[in-house]
């Protein structure tokens, strides 16, 4: 089939228009961080020479456009328009020349750096001491292996075409591994989009110019790793430097639309996910607590707060010469949860209370499995007692699976301190299983306490971190 400039163009924006439609809304929620942008076009022509450039990672929607006249040697012009955001990437570049001198190059190019990344409140940061596995990265084989588990997937639609090129006319991409065919001998360049993932080339898509008119359609489905990836789109005309000064011709255009999607560990989606979060701080008579639900309704139900994912709750209680503090942050992801619970009590020296001080938080998930489901269960507790007296101060993390049908505990588990252990350093430990769950409906109760006792002759304290982790497999 021949194509003339019109109906190449044609075609071109044909193909755009429908694979964009279908790209615009393909991501519901993105785990991609736009880093930077850098988009320019331009010709360099001598005395002639103009350029347009944007390198705002604020800037969403760019158009640049230049030209160039020649009064008897022809006209060039490139063009750009593409839109940038963490959901999608998409839109075109073009560029033309009927000069016949004087142009060195006329080109078009858009680099967009990224970051892939995957939320996990199962992880200690380093302020912890804690250099092993986080909990949901121990339920998939360390953090070696979890880091290579796809967080994102990159669906990438586009077509690259040129069409009346001179053998005089060169790409500004370098053709490694692209090989150049036809009557035009030697390699002049390419022209596309390579991807690289922390500096290493990931994938690519180039088109060397090999007759006077060529065309490629692509459709590229990419599972990325958490990473830092640099996605370079590039088309342009240069001079053919064993012909200085030789007329460049053609037209060049990049088409590409490309969406993201975020991929989670697990394969089972519960159904009817919902959570709720409680805190009960006590000193004898003195108690205080507060209840949390998701989507929660002040108006029917104003003793409840609604329970926001990603977002840290903290009480911090004083109470005479006793100190109660609670915390947690949790997110619900299609196929996992993961989540953080903390709580420290402390008693001073002078208190004359005999009384126990306590900091107890728990959240409760409800949720609903339509098929027989395996069940990872990650936790990962650090204590910390202040004090060597016995029953001074007590940490306990607890993780229990109900079933509503069955109205019985089906899985449950709890840690502690070591006793033995020297008081005020702070200890590490850690659980993985998995388990098999019938269908049905089930409450999943993550709990954190702890307890400080009077103590003569010292301030004394508990602090326990609770990271836990929970994956849903088919099996």
């Amino acid at each position: 089939m021949k194509f003339t400039r019109q109906s190449t163009h044609a075609l071109v924006s044909g193909v755009a228009c429908t694979m964009l439609a279908g790209v615009a809304n393909a991501s519901e929620a993105s785990n991609v961080s736009i880093d930077r942008i850098a988009r320019s076009v331009q010709i360099d022509a001598g005395f002639l020479s103009r350029s347009d450039a944007d390198n705002s990672p604020f800037t969403e929607e760019w158009h640049g456009h230049v030209e160039a006249r020649h009064p008897r040697g022809g006209m060039a012009h490139a063009d750009q328009f593409f839109v940038v955001n963490a959901d999608r990437i998409e839109g075109e570049m073009r560029v033309m020349s009927s000069m016949s001198r004087r142009l060195s190059e006329a080109s078009s190019s858009l680099e967009v750096a990224f970051t892939v990344s995957r939320s996990d409140f199962s992880r200690p940061d380093a302020t912890w001491g804690w250099s092993g596995d986080g909990a949901l990265e121990a339920l998939y084989g360390g953090a070696e292996a979890f880091g290579e588990r796809p967080a994102c997937r990159m669906s990438l639609h586009g077509l690259l075409a040129y069409e009346q090129l001179a053998s005089t006319t060169n790409f500004p991409l370098k053709s490694k591994g692209v090989p150049s065919f036809g009557g035009f001998g030697r390699s002049r360049g390419s022209m596309g989009f390579t991807l690289t993932r922390d500096g290493r080339r990931y994938e690519h898509e180039l088109l060397a110019p090999s007759r006077q008119r060529g065309m490629k359609e692509f459709d590229l489905v990419l599972e990325l790793p958490p990473g830092e990836y640099v996605l370079n789109i590039e088309c342009g005309l240069l001079e053919s430097p064993f012909r200085p000064g030789g007329p460049v011709l053609g037209e060049v255009t990049v088409n590409l639309g490309v969406a993201f999607e975020p991929l989670q560990p697990g394969s089972a989606e519960p159904r009817g996910t919902n959570v709720s979060g409680f805190w009960h701080q006590s000193n004898g008579t003195f108690v205080d607590m507060w209840m949390y639900r998701l989507n929660s309704d002040p108006m029917t139900d104003p003793e409840t707060l609604e329970f926001q994912e990603e977002r840290w709750y903290q009480h911090s209680m004083p109470f005479a010469n006793e100190y109660m503090d609670g915390g947690a942050v949790y997110a619900i992801d299609p196929t996992y949860q993961h989540g953080f619970l903390f709580t420290r009590t402390e008693k001073e020296d002078a208190s004359n209370d005999v009384h126990a001080t306590t900091s107890d938080v728990d959240i409760t998930l409800s949720i609903k499995l339509d098929e027989t489901t395996e069940v990872g269960i990650a936790a990962l507790c650090a204590f910390k007692n202040e004090s060597d007296g016995a029953d001074a101060n007590h940490g306990n993390c607890e993780i229990r699976v109900y079933s509503l049908e069955e109205s019985a505990t089906v899985w449950e588990d709890s840690w502690q301190p070591d006793a033995d252990k020297a008081a005020s350093s702070r200890q590490f430990v850690e659980s993985q299983d998995w388990i098999t769950l019938d269908p049905g409906v089930y409450r999943i109760r993550i709990k954190s306490e702890s307890t400080s006792n009077d103590v003569r002759g010292e301030d004394t304290g508990n602090e326990n971190g609770f990271w836990y982790a929970l994956a849903f497999e088919t099996p």
